[in-house]
């Protein structure tokens, strides 16, 4: 529901009463300044969902790695007993 004339006449005279219009505009634009604008929020959140999808890649990828590991230290093991060369 959008706000009408009559909305923002009874408004203003509301803040009158307590607040200088002219002081609360400015608060709210130096307020507002230091917000991104929608470019630069999209171009951080695309940014930061590549480096997501890459994160879930990389985790994807780690438990093949760890078994490819498991299996080389237990050949390793089964050739070195007791972390000793066979004499």
């Amino acid at each position: 529901m959008a706000l009408t004339q009559n909305d923002f006449s009874k408004l203003r005279k509301i803040f009158a009463t307590k607040f200088d219009l002219k002081d609360l505009e400015k608060n709210l634009k130096e307020q507002i300044n230091g917000l991104p604008t929608k470019k630069e929020f999209y171009d951080k959140m695309d940014k930061l969902m590549a480096e997501l999808i890459k994160g879930r890649e990389e985790i994807e990828l780690l438990p093949s790695k760890v078994s490819d590991h498991e299996e080389r230290i237990t050949k390793i093991e089964d050739i070195h007993p007791n972390y000793q060369h066979a004499s």
